[in-house]
């Protein structure tokens, strides 16, 4: 119950970030919408909506608007919700808070490679992830641009693409 209180609490604070202190705001032609924030927020997004300050946006707006259209694309919203509902249920396993961890790790290497998929420069990008992590003021309920481990992003990144005979054999096994 206080896991899943302290998550509400996260989203009332998520709708108030989209209410308060917003310059503008854009709908895009793929239903999403974009809040532009006075003040140094981190970006993120919940649902079909991604927040930036206008500091971002004027900068890195382009990688970070990929980054978390890729959240977007892969319902990594609904994925953190049903985790939820599963941490409030399963509050006493400590797996379930692994899963939590490994699931937000694996939603930011999906993102990333997006964004990778798209024309942007991985050595810029790397810095542009390197500089965020620096200046982490978020919302750990939302997806948010600098959720996992700089330096785990960076090496998947960088590692090479599973060989398909590998995941036979994974699957053999």
């Amino acid at each position: 119950v206080t896991v899943f209180l302290v998550r509400l609490i996260q989203m009332v604070h998520i709708r108030q970030a989209m209410r308060c202190g917003c310059l503008w705001r854009q709908k895009e032609s793929n239903g999403t919408t974009v809040y532009c924030h006075v003040g140094n927020i981190a970006p993120f997004s919940w649902m079909r909506s991604i927040y930036i300050c206008e500091e971002d946006y004027k900068q890195n707006g382009r990688a970070i608007l990929l980054h978390e259209q890729a959240h977007i694309n892969c319902h990594h919203s609904l994925d953190i919700l049903l985790l939820t509902f599963v941490e409030a249920l399963q509050w006493w396993n400590p797996f379930v808070y692994k899963l939590g961890n490994s699931l937000r790790d694996v939603h930011e290497y999906e993102a990333d490679h997006h964004v990778l998929l798209q024309g942007i420069s991985q050595t810029d990008y790397q810095a542009l992830l390197v500089r965020k992590v620096l200046n982490n003021t978020s919302f750990a309920f939302a997806n948010n641009f600098n959720r996992s481990h700089v330096m785990k992003r960076i090496k998947m990144m960088k590692h090479p693409k599973s060989n398909p005979w590998m995941r036979g054999k994974v699957l053999y096994l």
